[in-house]
């Protein structure tokens, strides 16, 4: 049985932690909403592109004829990660996500986060790059400049199609494993898709190339997507540590009231012990002191 001090000390290193997971919880929620405004941010950008696309496509109806870049090599995949705990089964879940897609051995793989990374090799499987996980919204951008270096290599080595393994959010904890084929880009898809989507009368004028015109727009395009994928990565796994430390808040304030109430128990039993004993050494000294009176009586 732990003694009074033993309790107080329990309490103390309880309540510390209690602190330490409310920081936690606080910071999730903030980093949580900073990348949620980067992905509506960056939504709005995307609208602005897929607008320069349509105009472009009615324009020009020739460049939404075939889809681009395409080849027969062998298919790349990046995978977005964490290095982060504290947020449930995320690598786990991507890289299940990702193990149903890797069926042929060639395949080029690139994840975000050494943890996932050790995930795919624990299995077998190369990473050919690691890349960092933002430690904040300002080091987004620098990763997607990084994902369009390592599209571009990968399209020069003949890389036959490039895929996308993140998570989104959405009503569970950990959200849901969202798979997007980044290249080849299907424009006759991407065309029909913008089209029901413009309305305007009015075509722009433009002194470009088309082909380099359409080849920054499509830059952008990707660029747009891989920062939404990077921004809803970073989203899922804040929200799941938010869950995860909401769960743990509740569960130290339960044993906080536990350790409480058990040391308020044992704190009461301890004084009602010393007045007991207080009450009996009373007693007895009253009645030694009756006792001398009478025989001295």
């Amino acid at each position: 049985m732990q003694t009074l001090e033993a309790l107080k000390q329990t309490i103390h290193s309880t309540s510390e932690l209690h602190a330490v997971v409310r920081t936690m919880k606080t910071l999730a929620a903030v980093n949580m909403r900073q990348y949620a405004r980067a992905g509506e941010a960056v939504g709005q950008y995307s609208l602005t592109v897929e607008q320069g696309l349509a105009m472009l496509f009615r324009v020009r109806p020739h460049l939404g004829g075939t889809a681009r870049p395409g080849g027969s090599g062998v298919p790349g995949f990046i995978a977005f990660g964490t290095d982060q705990g504290m947020c449930g089964q995320l690598n786990e879940e991507i890289h299940g996500a990702a193990r149903r897609l890797l069926s042929r051995p060639a395949v080029r793989v690139a994840a975000m986060g050494e943890r996932l990374a050790g995930v795919f090799q624990a299995e077998g499987q190369d990473v050919e790059r690691i890349l960092g996980v933002p430690g904040s919204v300002a080091y987004v951008a620098r990763l997607v400049a990084e994902l369009l270096d390592l599209i571009r290599n990968w399209t020069e080595e003949g890389i036959g199609s490039i895929t996308l393994i993140n998570t989104r959010p959405a009503a569970g904890a950990l959200g849901t494993v969202e798979i997007t084929q980044l290249l080849p880009i299907d424009l006759p898809a991407l065309r029909t898709s913008l089209e029901r989507e413009d309305s305007r009368r009015c075509l722009p004028l433009f002194t470009l190339d088309d082909e380099e015109l359409l080849a920054g727009l499509l830059e952008q395009y990707l660029s747009v997507t891989l920062y939404r994928a990077a921004a809803e990565s970073m989203v899922s796994e804040n929200s799941a540590r938010l869950a995860a430390m909401q769960g743990a808040e509740r569960n130290i304030e339960d044993r906080l009231v536990e350790l409480t109430d058990l040391y308020n128990q044992r704190r009461q039993s301890g004084i009602t012990e010393e007045l007991m004993d207080i009450v009996s050494g009373f007693e007895a000294l009253s009645r030694e002191l009756f006792v001398s009176d009478e025989q001295g009586g």
